[in-house]
């Protein structure tokens, strides 16, 4: 789910992920990969609005760098989808006070954003405190978590229009949108309340697990929760779960002063969105759902679906580039290209490069970077071209796609955590390893070598508390607005089938765009399905139908 590092001008990120990562695409989602990015995977718009009707050449190619930043985060992103799961019983809400907007030019918000990723002209800023446990009778409730929150103000606001962000761990806040006509008409009504979610920063307390060692080849499995424990303590960790997320959405509702929400959900978001439609449907107006999670699906299915996604995309990159590139250093055949993978993994392993931060380019940094730029096609000759140059021992095109968007400085750490807190199973050491190995079996293209118990074992296998995940078909009340489901035939991260089987759970609509990609709402990569999902917003009750969108439209 999870998805590229959405198009939001989001929190201030330190120039590049920690050289001691967790290894390649072992995790939820991605979520243990050495260089995977957070981000079901996922993301909102692009460009600043201005004023639009067909989107022009030019922005066109601005949609293209949206939906690059977009698929950052979508590899990593979303294999923390996993297993969702049931929230506590009702319990009293506990008392939130009104959101107190603030330029964002104020000292208070300074670190908030970057140079590269500054705050949108006219942006508000705001922090409001929630509890770190929404449990009452817990100690925890008398602690305090501060969630970060931007506004662009609408002309004529009739509401709000909350940006649920994806990774899980990516910063949500300053979210854009693209030029369209349909989406400028849309947001002159609403305003656009982006937020970052508990632990992840500028809100804090932030999820934070460094290594030890920055320079250490190895950093996973149990030292990675030793290290989670000594900065943020066990207490904490048990906090930084979905179910508590949806609370937080639920405070953000109230501090807003609104009745009802409308949602637009990315990747890991739309697990956070679906969970808040069924606890809180008295207090839904609209709910778009984009790369959708199948609450239905436990842990280990969704892990293997991914895996099976990876596979089969790398596949048709491979035979794509082979018919592209006469220098492609793959294969049309599926078994060539997975052999001719691995030789260029273990060349890497043995004699590693290195990139212009001066951290390795390894076999767990390619298979990181590979998990994202395989999702979406209009990033295949790049990756075909890096293929080739890292073959030829150069290493100027890895940098381009590496640092075009690079992650935050623990958002990697956050997607980890976050997942965890989910879905750690506990489960006895050989279950776990059966489980692992048949998951790390179902991607062959990246799996070059046969790995130790020690390197398949994950964070989650040692986390301190039992995951908060329920798995469960949704059965929303009656009197929950349609939502509406948007997803794309050939996404390699959240299956199509899961927006067929949440649509149907939900009784909502379901909008399909016939392509390959990984989320695509409001970022004017599709005309046709930003146009719906505007008219779907500005009308919920009168929307009737979902058009079949093909990839050009």
């Amino acid at each position: 789910m999870c998805q590229g590092r959405p198009p939001s001008a989001g929190a201030a990120a330190p120039a590049a992920a920690p050289a001691a990562a967790p290894a390649a695409r072992s995790g939820m989602m991605g979520t243990m990969g050495a260089a995977a990015v957070g981000a079901v995977a996922g993301g909102m718009a692009g460009s600043a609005l201005a004023n639009a009707t067909a989107p022009s050449e030019k922005e066109k190619k601005q949609s293209l760098i949206i939906r690059h930043q977009k698929k950052k985060a979508a590899a990593a992103c979303l294999l923390a989808l996993l297993a969702a799961g049931a929230l506590p019983s009702a319990h009293a809400a506990p008392s939130v006070a009104a959101v107190a907007w603030q330029s964002c030019q104020a000292p208070a918000f300074k670190g908030w954003f970057s140079k590269e990723a500054p705050a949108a002209r006219g942006l508000e800023c705001a922090v409001l405190a929630v509890p770190l446990s929404y449990q009452p009778q817990e100690a925890a409730h008398q602690r305090e978590v501060k969630l970060a929150l931007t506004r662009q103000r609408a002309k004529n606001s009739r509401g709000a229009l909350l940006f649920i962000a994806g990774g899980p761990g990516q910063a949500g806040i300053n979210p854009l949108a693209s030029k369209s006509a349909a989406t400028q008409q849309l947001l002159s009504e609403y305003d656009l309340i982006g937020y970052s979610p508990r632990g992840v920063a500028p809100s804090l307390p932030t999820i934070a697990c460094p290594a030890p060692d920055k320079n250490a080849q190895v950093y996973e499995g149990k030292s990675f929760v030793e290290s989670c424990v000594k900065h943020m303590g066990e207490d904490t960790l048990k906090y930084m779960s979905t179910r508590d997320a949806v609370e937080d959405v639920e405070s953000i509702r109230r501090a807003l002063g609104n009745e009802r929400l409308n949602l637009v959900s990315y990747s890991y978001g739309t697990k956070v969105a679906a969970l808040y439609a069924q606890r809180y449907p008295a207090h839904v107006r609209s709910v778009v759902l984009d790369g959708v999670v199948d609450l239905a699906e436990d842990y280990t299915t969704q892990r293997l679906t991914q895996e099976q996604g990876y596979q089969h995309t790398f596949e048709q990159f491979a035979a794509w580039c082979a018919h592209n590139r006469p220098d492609c250093p793959l294969a049309a055949e599926p078994e060539a290209a997975n052999r001719r993978m691995h030789a260029l993994l273990a060349q890497l392993n043995a004699h590693p490069l290195t990139d212009k931060q001066g951290e390795a380019i390894d076999s767990d940094a390619l298979i990181g970077l590979m998990s994202t730029e395989i999702l979406w096609q209009e990033g295949w000759p790049d990756l075909a071209q890096t293929l080739r140059d890292l073959q030829k021992g150069r290493t100027g095109s890895y940098n381009r796609l590496k640092y075009q968007s690079p992650m935050g400085e623990h958002e990697q750490d956050a997607l980890t955590v976050i997942s965890c807190a989910d879905a750690a199973l506990q489960l006895p050491r050989e279950q776990e390893l059966q489980r692992l190995r048949q998951i790390d079996d179902a991607s062959r293209f990246d799996n070059y070598r046969a790995k130790s118990d020690e390197e398949l074992l994950e964070p989650c296998s040692y986390w301190p508390h039992a995951g908060t995940d329920i798995v469960h078909t949704p059965k929303p009340d009656p009197s929950l607005p349609k939502l509406l489901f948007v997803a794309q035939t050939h996404d390699g991260t959240t299956p199509y089938r899961n927006a067929q089987a949440m649509a149907a759970a939900f009784s909502g609509h379901l909008l399909t765009r016939e392509g390959t990609g990984h989320t695509l709402v409001l970022n004017g990569l599709s005309e046709c399905v930003d146009k719906q999902v505007a008219d779907y917003l500005l009308d919920p009750a009168g929307f009737v139908a979902a058009q079949v969108c093909r990839a050009d439209d």
